[in-house]
């Protein structure tokens, strides 16, 4: 199994300077050289792969994640692979991103940030006032239950590529490095993934920023779509069921449930993830009875979610076959 955390590249030799503030680094094979301070030494001198990066160092957190970043626009840093991560009911399958992997932002991602991150909100009030005031002018479903699910399927894609597309250009806006893009299944559930090598490590607020850019691009289009069928042009079945689907796999994505974008933001606040992982540190008796109720509540809802996802999706498909067959 790889190690998520961070690893000096392979073939570098380190040695510090007689005085002890500057650390030299050599690739023999590259003939690469760089010198280091002594704080930002000292962090690399602990990424093993096997512990928390600057562990023992006394800095904080907010400067250790800033080195990191350092390291990985270099190319001092080893190349993570989530694909090769072995778990049960888990096979990812990953392509590689090189122009994403420095950190260096990119305009048209950084635009595509920005508006995602600033229409949604306009886009979903747009579409509650139409809804109100005059109704949406919905399409009448004439396909079959077969080529509706086509359809679906068809327009699942857009929307999955949107997602992750919004994740990786709210990254890259941070100047954080993004590793690959992937597919495969997590948990027995089929899943879509940006792998981004420094999020444990970075700040909380740019977790959520990241965590909800998803949701919010599903958001955009979706209602996007939806207000374009207003126009004639555009009153057509694939657009609002491709509109419908992007607020759904928003929604989804939203819940609190462990491997969706919900759960990851929620646990971004420090309180909400001493529920999760059980920190030991309590302001008082109130405090340390609300961590573990909501630790109980949050792993509880992931199970039921997931089990009421499954028979869902389970009795629809069989819905469809007896349609099909029998109809």
């Amino acid at each position: 199994m790889d190690s998520l955390y961070p690893k000096l590249r392979a073939g570098f030799q380190a040695q510090w300077t007689p005085d002890g503030q500057i650390l030299q680094l050599y690739n023999r094979n590259t003939r690469q050289m760089f010198r280091l301070t002594r704080n930002s030494g000292r962090v690399l001198c602990t990424l093993d792969g096997e512990t928390w990066p600057g562990e023992d160092t006394g800095l904080d957190d907010r400067t250790i994640y800033r080195y990191l970043r350092q390291f990985a626009a270099c190319g001092l840093l080893e190349e993570s692979n989530p694909a090769r991560l072995t778990a049960a009911g888990t096979a990812l399958w990953s392509f590689p991103c090189p122009m994403l992997r420095t950190g260096r932002r990119h305009p048209l991602l950084c635009l595509y940030s920005g508006l995602i991150r600033w229409l949604w909100l306009p886009l979903l009030a747009a579409l509650l006032v139409v809804s109100f005031r005059s109704g949406l002018r919905l399409p009448r479903l004439n396909q079959g239950p077969a080529a509706t699910a086509v359809c679906l399927l068809l327009c699942n894609i857009p929307a999955l590529v949107f997602h992750e597309l919004a994740h990786a250009a709210a990254a890259n806006a941070l100047r954080m490095p993004v590793s690959s893009f992937g597919i495969g299944i997590r948990s027995g559930l089929p899943c879509c993934f940006t792998w981004i090598p420094l999020m444990p490590f970075a700040p909380p607020r740019f977790c959520r920023v990241v965590c909800r850019a998803g949701p919010q691009a599903n958001l955009c289009l979706g209602c996007a779509l939806l207000l374009s069928m207003q126009l004639p042009l555009f009153r057509q079945e694939p657009v609002f069921l491709a509109g419908m689907l992007n607020l759904i796999l928003a929604v989804i994505n939203l819940l609190p449930l462990k491997g969706l974008d919900g759960y990851s933001i929620l646990t971004s606040f420090p309180a909400m993830e001493r529920a999760v992982y059980g920190g030991r540190c309590f302001r008082s008796h109130w405090d340390c009875f609300f961590t573990r109720a909501m630790g109980a509540l949050l792993h509880g809802l992931t199970r039921a979610g997931l089990l009421a996802f499954l028979l869902w999706e389970g009795m629809y498909l069989l819905s469809l076959v007896w349609e099909v067959v029998f109809a």
